[in-house]
């Protein structure tokens, strides 16, 4: 058997090889986010990005786990942004919250971030140049609330140049192993009645404000317990008490990001576009016929009222494409005449989600 002692020397030679690859990387990333000084280009790539951890899960990894590997080179890509320029990242909530986190996991510890209240909010920073990113959910809670006012993107000049999909739920955290309290947000106790029910009877139940504040306040009380996002665990340093505390612990939960350019097509994309139809029966399915004879799917629509226009509906459609690419193009022009207004408000690479 080996000694120990040869085994620790073996293991800080390796460190310090990956530690000059890193350093050789670092050299290959500084140049490339010159060249996209030069010609323009965003430092974002999220199809570079997507296939980058396509590549990983096939590659061989040994013993060791996929996420570890996963999580690894998503802290190396922030790194790696983070030398091309400083990511100021704004997002649709509170700290704490699954727009925290996903904004964290989207683009690492190597980048700023500000918590934003509400979409007029976020879409001005952007444009004001204040942030580089904003992140948003698709389909908000009362700790993410959604990107509702789809009117303020008839004028915005930001574009949905991502997606992000987190399946990582509401886990229990804090040091208390027979918990007298435990601290969460409304939200996450309705999610997670099953794990609740387990809980000792009497356990006094302390809603709180947001996910954020339930960490803090657990980690205060060595005798409570929180309910919370894992990006919580991470930022008070908290214990993971159950880690599928969530009633479906593995529900995936999708995010939008807006930023000032646009993503060049990926052969795997997707299209948000939003129209305003005139009402009148049928005019909608003239639409969606027009979309599936051109063999484009419609993964997602959803309506708001017009703010500015009473009684005049927004509808936002995501479908499948690249704006730039057949048959999308084709579909966009042909359906253009039967539209009020047709907005493209971008294409992006479509994400797989996270482990």
């Amino acid at each position: 058997m080996p000694d120990l002692g040869d085994l620790r020397s073996r293991i800080d030679r390796i460190d310090r090889e990956l530690i000059r690859l890193l350093a050789e990387r670092a050299e290959v990333v500084a140049a490339i986010g010159e060249r996209k000084r030069v010609e323009g280009e965003s430092a974002l790539d999220p199809a570079r990005e997507r296939e980058l951890f396509e590549r990983l899960a096939g590659e061989e990894r040994g013993q060791f786990p996929l996420a570890g590997l996963q999580a690894i080179f998503r802290e190396v890509v922030s790194a790696s942004r983070a030398i091309q320029g400083d990511f100021r990242i704004g997002y649709l909530g509170q700290p704490g919250g699954f727009a925290h986190q996903a904004a964290t996991r989207r683009f690492g510890k190597s980048s700023s971030y500000e918590p934003l209240a509400a979409a007029q909010q976020l879409l001005e920073r952007i444009e004001s140049e204040r942030l580089e990113y904003g992140v948003f959910a698709l389909e908000g809670d009362p700790e993410d609330p959604a990107f509702d006012a789809f009117d303020l993107f008839l004028t915005a000049e930001a574009r949905i140049v991502a997606e992000f999909v987190d399946r990582a739920g509401y886990q229990a955290l804090g040091h208390a192993a027979a918990p007298k309290r435990l601290y969460a947000h409304p939200a996450a106790l309705s999610l997670c009645q099953r794990w609740r029910a387990s809980l000792p009877s009497g356990t006094e139940i302390e809603p709180v404000a947001g996910s954020g504040e339930a960490g803090r306040r657990a980690a205060l009380d060595p005798e409570a317990l929180c309910i919370a996002p894992p990006i919580v665990a991470e930022t008070v340093h908290l214990p993971v008490f159950d880690a599928a505390a969530e009633d479906a612990p593995r529900r995936p939960r999708r995010f939008l990001v807006l930023g000032a350019g646009e993503s060049k097509p990926s052969g795997r994309d997707k299209t948000a576009l939003l129209l305003s139809l005139e009402n009148r029966p049928g005019r909608l399915l003239e639409v969606l016929r027009c979309l599936a004879s051109h063999d484009v799917n419609v993964g997602w629509i959803e309506s708001r009222t017009h703010r500015w226009r009473p009684g005049e509906h927004l509808f936002l459609l995501e479908l499948s494409g690249h704006r730039l690419e057949e048959p999308l193009r084709a579909a966009l022009d042909e359906i253009r005449p039967a539209t009020l207004l047709h907005r493209i408000l971008g294409s992006f690479p479509a994400a797989d989600p996270v482990p």
